[in-house]
């Protein structure tokens, strides 16, 4: 059952409404939550509205933060918190704030050439190529190679291989999408942006003060239906629970068990948490337990699926939307 406060989310805060427009998106994301946006937001916890001018963002996952980019485009603008393993994502955020400008000339050129010339020939020598792949180019051009890949790759897929190297297959796209960047680095706007585990994000955030003021959004890599529940290693699949590997280490069971004492100990320490999950038994173990004492509720709730290996594998698959009382 859901909680019957967020039926009255419009009386809370108006300009949080869950019908407003969505922002223009930065990047193609596999597993975006922007579909889900209205879901989530009638779903944080009441608290956090009523916290007001004290409110904080904090998410260790933050992927194409479809979340954070909505609240900003209803107006909210505090302080945020913005993480990830993934190391060229972290870039573009940081690399957008300080120099839109510089991003969008250099994504325009690489745009151009992609429009002009063979497109997959083009596609992976921006992938693979030495020239491309220097960690010494400068933070502009890194940022607009990650923008094109992501842009160019099947589906907006992010995958590295074991040794770090993007790996995602090109995905014979005609034309190349073109983000407001201008808008972007606004909303970006008081916050930060930091290459992290969730471990060190989360750890950090218990110990703050105001903590209580905190919305706490947790959206890891999903549990395959087949993951194994305990012992040895397992890898987290993408909705489609074939494709691994978001970042060179995978995301496992027991990270996802990690993460559900996480997302208790933040709840009980007064931060407000949601947290997304894949509608199977595995995610069941692991974040079923949270509903005890009242602490947490669950919801399913409908998703698109963005990635299939054919056409007919795309459709709606069930989501859990974890989040505090």
């Amino acid at each position: 059952m859901t909680d019957p406060s967020i039926d009255t989310i419009a009386e809370r805060d108006m300009d949080l409404t869950p019908d407003a427009p969505l922002p223009a998106k930065l990047l193609k994301w596999a597993g975006s939550k922007t579909s889900l946006v209205p879901d989530l937001i009638r779903r944080i916890p009441a608290k956090w509205y009523a916290a007001r001018g004290h409110r904080q963002y904090l998410e260790p996952f933050a992927g194409s933060a479809a979340l954070f980019f909505a609240l900003r485009s209803r107006g909210w603008r505090g302080p945020a918190r913005l993480s990830d393993v993934n190391a060229d994502l972290i870039n573009l955020y940081n690399a957008v704030q300080a120099d839109p400008d510089g991003v969008a000339q250099a994504y325009a050129a690489l745009t151009r050439c992609y429009e002009t010339l063979d497109r997959e020939a083009f596609y992976y020598g921006v992938r693979d190529d030495a020239e491309w792949t220097d960690a010494s180019l400068p933070s502009h051009v890194r940022a607009a190679r990650f923008l094109f890949l992501n842009g160019a790759s099947f589906n907006g897929l992010v995958r590295y291989n074991h040794n770090g190297k993007f790996n995602a297959p090109w995905g014979k796209c005609e034309k190349l999408r073109q983000p407001d960047l201008a808008a972007i680095s606004d909303a970006l706007r008081n916050a930060t942006a930091h290459c992290v585990t969730f471990d060190f994000a989360l750890a950090a955030a218990a110990k703050e003060a105001g903590v209580e003021n905190a919305l706490v959004y947790l959206d890891p890599p999903f549990l395959a239906p087949n993951s194994e529940m305990g012992g040895k290693r397992t890898e987290a699949g993408s909705e489609s629970g074939g494709f691994t590997a978001y970042t060179a280490g995978g995301f496992g069971y027991e990270d996802h068990v990690r993460l559900a004492r996480w997302a208790k100990e933040l709840a009980l320490r007064g931060a407000s948490v949601m947290l997304s999950a894949s509608d199977c038994g595995p995610s069941w173990a692991v974040y079923g337990g949270l509903r005890e004492n009242g602490l947490f509720a669950i919801d399913v709730v409908q998703a698109k699926r963005t990635i299939s290996r054919d056409g007919d594998g795309r459709g709606s698959v069930g989501e859990l939307i974890v989040y505090s009382r």
